[in-house]
């Protein structure tokens, strides 16, 4: 595993764990996926997955707005010299194997 790659691995434990103890959402569930942090450390991009989908638009807006506040606590925690920006992402791979689920079943009950 390369040095980038452990800093990445370290960054979504961080950031998942800041996530599940400080961020004010009620009956929502918040999974980091993936981070890809720039060499410089000058930004993340932050893939994450929101359940339910259809409150992920909103739950996209908070951590938005608590960016600033949640890369502080990520670079003080990693002893980070830089504050990366954090630009956030929607994973929507559970939704479209959501939604190819669907059709698989509905092939089979029309085949049936």
């Amino acid at each position: 595993m390369s040095k980038q790659e452990k800093i990445n691995n370290l960054f979504i434990q961080n950031l998942s764990n800041y996530l599940n103890k400080n961020l004010p959402v009620k009956d929502k569930l918040i999974t980091v996926k993936e981070v890809k942090l720039a060499n410089d450390l000058s930004q993340a991009e932050v893939k994450v997955s929101i359940l339910p989908i259809n409150l992920s638009g909103s739950t996209l807006s908070l951590l938005r707005k608590s960016s600033k506040e949640i890369a502080f606590f990520v670079a003080k925690r990693m002893k980070l010299r830089k504050v990366p920006r954090l630009i956030w992402k929607i994973d929507s791979s559970e939704e479209k194997f959501t939604q190819l689920n669907k059709l698989f079943d509905q092939i089979n009950k029309e085949k049936n």
